[in-house]
Parts: structure tokens; sequence; C-alpha cells
């Protein structure tokens, strides 16, 4: 066989292997519980703790997809209160319950990124591209990218089916990376829901999450 015949099938069947590994790639979806899908509204009150001392968290996500978000600090004298329409656009929220200042692409998604609660359960609001990357002993890396285009890895725990960690880059540093690593109940009417979670951001920062109630389509869950 004349010697560019040869180099040619070879080629071909390189990219043959490397188009069915993609496909491969691109087929291997987060297998969630599927009750999940029976979410719309998500209410989250949280009690958390981080390096500069105690705060509270609330978030919102309704089912037209507004998101607010709402934390009160131990060691500041206004709290921060901030919504994001169904567009993305994200506005801060005045002592009135107003619209104030509108919040840049990176402020907004920060604010997205505490939606823990929807994140776990539909990861798609997040982060688009979702794609299996490898395994790593019981889990599935899956990589992924936030709004901004910034790279994210997700932990998925293939034998509880659910998400165990994720990691993003913080959008006002992206050299800087935030960890998300979630504590389930496991049995809710929802199926399992994050109870707590732990946030290391840039290897050193530690910020808790204990969730004192989680409303589910208007249902109180109790941990």
């Amino acid at each position: 066989m004349p010697k560019f015949l040869n180099a040619s099938l070879t080629l071909i069947l390189v990219l043959i292997i490397f188009s069915s590994c993609n496909m491969q790639k691109k087929t291997f979806e987060l297998e969630l519980p599927k009750v999940y899908k029976d979410i719309t509204n998500i209410e989250a009150y949280a009690s958390c703790q981080g390096p500069n001392g105690s705060y509270k968290t609330t978030v919102k996500n309704q089912a037209d997809g507004t998101y607010e978000f709402r934390q009160d600090f131990s060691y500041r004298d206004h709290p921060f209160h901030g919504i994001v329409t169904a567009n993305n656009e994200g506005f801060l929220i005045d002592s009135l319950g107003n619209r104030a200042d509108t919040l840049s692409r990176e402020v907004v998604e920060i604010l997205r990124s505490h939606a823990f609660h929807k994140i776990h359960v539909d990861p798609d609001y997040a982060f688009t591209n979702i794609q299996m990357d490898r395994s790593e002993g019981g889990s599935s890396v899956f990589e992924a990218v936030d709004r901004l285009g910034n790279p994210v890895s997700i932990i998925y725990d293939s034998e509880n089916k659910w998400i165990s960690t994720f990691e993003m880059r913080n959008p006002m540093d992206t050299g800087e990376r935030i960890e998300v690593r979630y504590t389930y109940k496991e049995e809710t009417p929802f199926g399992p829901l994050a109870n707590k979670l732990v946030i290391i951001q840039g290897g050193k920062d530690v910020f808790t999450f204990n969730f004192d109630s989680v409303f589910i389509n208007d249902q109180k869950i109790t941990f």
C-alpha cells in the first residue's frame, strides 16, 4: 500500500476514535433525582460564619426566574440586598425595597452562585456546557462554564446521585478558586436537599452555611 494512503487511513482512524470519544463525553449526563424536576421555587435561610464573623443569608428562587439575595451581617451596619431578574439583570435594593444601583455582571454571577439549592437540583441554572470529563473513585468530574465563560468543575457522587462539590472562579478575581462542598439531608419530600455547606475561598478563607429552614414550592423542609 502506498505510504500516503497508509498515512491517510491512519489519520481517518484517529479522527473516528476521537469523534467517538467526544460523542460519548457529550452524551453522559448528570443523573439527579427525578423529583427535582417538580421544584418550581426555593427559599433558603442560613446562619453563616466567615473569617470576619457571623451573618445571615436569605435566597429566593422564584418560578418566573427572579432571584433575590440578602445578607445581614453582625459586623456591618447595613445589609446587602440584591435582585436578579429573569433576564439576568441585577439591581441593588435599598432600605425601602426599591431598585437602586445596577449591579455588574460579575456581582450578578456572585449572587447567582449563592443559589446553592437551585444549583444542586438544577445545575443548568448557573452553568452551561456541562460535560463528563473523568472518573475519580466513586465520583465523576464534570467540566462546565459559568455565565461569564469561566471554568467550573462539578464533582458528582455516582452512588448517591448528587452533586457533592463544585469549584468555580471568583468572578471578581478569576485567578482565585472558590470551592463549595455540600452536606445533604437524604430523605425529604423532594429528595436529598442540602442542609449544610462549606465554602473555601482562595484555599484559605472558610465560610460555613447551616440552613435553618428551606421552603420548596412553599412547603417547609425540616432538617
